[in-house]
């Protein structure tokens, strides 16, 4: 029966991946683009560093788990270009059934050096099945300092002897690679020399769970699909970034044309696209996306260009 599953699961996941679009221009980052990426997928604690890596998934899943019908696997750069931006493996979320998904990390936290580097940043792309509803998302660190500097206290963590602290909700349009960051540098020290574990949490917008984010709720939504998570990293200082800009831009897109359903190409070399975005209405844009520098990329979309990524003066 064990074996039964196992196989609709891989079945699923394949299905879910042909459904997925390579969308243009930020899922076909070069391997390493984003740089000091560690090579053995281990917390990069020097406090001289300027990035402290949370999860790369290279050789492993980097110490992050999941509670519920959740399921982690690593997934090939080959297989889901779209969610791997760093190195040639990304983290696979498949969700079965889960209304209020969660994945967590304490080995990696425990160790890392929150104080000296408060900026986190992840990239993520998500679909599901049966809807087409964005989906929020959250993280929520757990520490043993003291409540201020944001913490809520609602006693949601397991441990009596941590406190909380959620950034807030952040939108993610299915089907579309995004950057999210948490700025934690208003944080008291205190909270940010205990840390002691991360979790990020998310679900349907349009099935809001009742109750916390660890695995099934009765009566819920059920939630079946797959999120791809890669180069979860903290910074020492705040890149700037437009990605907030570019997402409403692509929100707006994806709401008046529908999703995009190909890609055209015009022009393409190694860290340069140009070409046109196909929407399910027949609607059509021009993008151009170019790796200009380390970590830093300039993506033009519908006439409208953004500069992406940490470095900028």
């Amino acid at each position: 029966m064990k074996q039964t599953n196992s196989k609709r699961k891989l079945t699923k996941r394949r299905s879910l991946l042909k459904s997925v679009p390579v969308v243009g221009g930020i899922g076909m980052l070069p391997s390493g683009v984003s740089g000091n990426t560690s090579s053995n997928g281990q917390s990069n604690s020097n406090p001289n560093s300027e990035t402290v890596v949370l999860g790369d998934f290279e050789t492993g899943l980097d110490g992050w788990t999941t509670p519920g019908r959740t399921e982690l696997n690593r997934i090939a750069e080959d297989d889901f270009p779209a969610g791997v931006v760093s190195g040639q493996r990304g983290l696979a979320v498949e969700i079965d059934g889960d209304t209020f998904p969660l994945i967590e990390n304490r080995r990696q936290v425990k160790d890392a050096d929150f104080l000296g580097h408060p900026f986190l940043r992840m990239h993520v792309i998500a679909t599901a099945e049966k809807t087409d509803s964005d989906l929020s998302f959250r993280f929520r660190l757990h520490h043993s300092g003291d409540q201020g500097g944001g913490s809520t206290g609602n006693g949601s963590s397991r441990n009596k002897n941590e406190n909380v602290v959620d950034s807030e909700l952040k939108t993610v349009p299915q089907l579309t690679p995004t950057q999210l960051q948490w700025d934690m540098s208003e944080l008291s020290d205190s909270v940010l020399q205990t840390a002691k574990r991360l979790e990020i949490v998310w679900y349907l917008e349009d099935h809001e769970p009742d109750g916390g984010p660890r695995g099934h709720n009765e009566g819920g939504f059920d939630y079946e699909g797959l999120a791809v998570f890669d180069d979860i990293r903290l910074l020492e200082s705040a890149p700037r970034i437009d990605e907030a800009q570019k997402q409403r831009k692509k929100t707006a897109l994806h709401r008046n044309h529908g999703m995009i359903v190909d890609r055209v190409f015009e022009e393409r070399s190694e860290g340069f696209e140009r070409g046109r975005l196909v929407f399910s209405d027949g609607h059509e844009v021009s993008y151009r996306f170019e790796v200009v520098g380390p970590a830093r990329f300039e993506y033009t979309i519908d006439g409208d260009t953004f500069e992406i990524g940490g470095g900028w003066e």
